[in-house]
């Protein structure tokens, strides 16, 4: 089994085959964590099947999300999906009960809602106003596995003359800024001394590019 101490670190006491070990942990989570959200059978997984995919128990697998992507596990999950609706609404013919069902939902009304929740629109309106950008959002890339192309910054049209940006540090959401460049989502938290170092120079690094 592993355990997790208080400054992400994980001990390691008779581990068996394919649980994560200390050292290759934190990309092996994220490994895993991608082919099994993107993967067959896995759109409406529960928190405890999620986790035991991964190789954790809940409550490990909860602490090692939030400390490597800066949002409780359910919170990334459900935003990496809604990232992946939003690119296929803009490259696909998908209808909203397919794509409700790749962003995690069985009911397209719920879909719609939290999909609003997150971008600011509405389904449709979203790919009125982005239908020619390309899209870069993390989860829609990491749905092809296409995790290099991961970017910093991206913009979003929300309505005629809105435009958002999402900040990103890899999968990490840092914040959103709206039209005049003031955070208005920053659902990034930070829980250790090397970790806030480098995140808060990225944060103050991608604000100023975007804003200057």
């Amino acid at each position: 089994m592993a355990e997790m101490n208080g400054i992400d670190q994980i001990y390691r006491y008779d581990t068996p085959p394919g649980v994560l070990r200390y050292g290759d942990c934190q990309r092996e989570f994220q490994e895993r964590l991608r082919d099994y959200l993107f993967g067959p059978h896995s759109a409406f997984a529960s928190e405890d099947e999620i986790a035991k995919a991964v190789g954790f128990s809940t409550r490990q697998y909860r602490r090692y999300a939030w400390r490597t992507f800066g949002e409780p596990a359910h919170s990334f999950v459900r935003r990496l999906r809604l990232e992946a609706a939003a690119g296929l609404l803009l490259t696909t013919d998908q209808d909203s009960r397919n794509l409700a069902q790749v962003a995690g939902y069985t009911v397209a009304d719920s879909f719609v809602r939290a999909f609003r929740g997150h971008f600011g629109c509405r389904p449709a309106e979203f790919k009125r106003h982005n239908l020619s950008c390309h899209c870069r959002l993390p989860g829609f890339l990491l749905w092809f596995g296409d995790v290099s192309a991961v970017s910093c910054s991206v913009r979003i049209s929300i309505g005629p003359s809105a435009v958002e940006t999402y900040l990103y540090e890899g999968l990490i959401l840092l914040a959103r800024l709206d039209a005049s460049g003031r955070i208005d989502l920053c659902p990034w938290r930070i829980s250790s001394g090397r970790s806030q170092s480098v995140s808060q120079k990225s944060l103050s690094l991608v604000i100023q590019s975007e804003t200057s």
